[in-house]
């Protein structure tokens, strides 16, 4: 389905300028596509700079975590995205938010065999 608006799709192709001007002119930080919010797509394509502009205009980095849909932080993980699971701990993003099904940042990165995210996030406090 296409349902990409004009500043996920800023977002997802890296254009910080132009997103800024969406975000200006009224774009909703947290409104995305496919279920995923914009930040989700700076975090899947590793884009940290993006990562950082989303946070710093109010993108809310637990986007999902109270109804146990797909947080950024687990987007990171399944995309072995180091560098965003990094900013995302900087950020503030709940490392023990759980999905619906019960999968935690913790046990997703353990599964894919991610050593350094799995260090990241037991740093971080993250809890089986």
């Amino acid at each position: 389905s296409f349902d990409f608006n004009a500043f996920t799709s800023a977002v997802a192709a890296g254009y910080q300028e132009i997103a800024g001007l969406l975000l200006d002119a009224g774009a909703k930080i947290d409104d995305g596509a496919s279920g995923l919010t914009p930040l989700a797509f700076a975090v899947s394509s590793g884009n940290t700079e993006m990562i950082r502009f989303l946070a710093a205009r109010g993108a809310d980095v637990n986007h999902g975590a109270k109804s146990g849909e797909m947080t950024a932080l687990i987007s990171a993980i399944l995309g072995a995205q180091i560098e965003s699971v990094k900013v995302l701990i900087e950020l503030k993003a709940d490392v023990n938010a759980k999905m619906k099904d019960g999968t935690t940042p913790l046990k997703l990165a353990r599964k894919g065999d991610q050593e350094e995210i799995v260090a990241l996030l037991e740093a971080a406090g993250a809890k089986k």
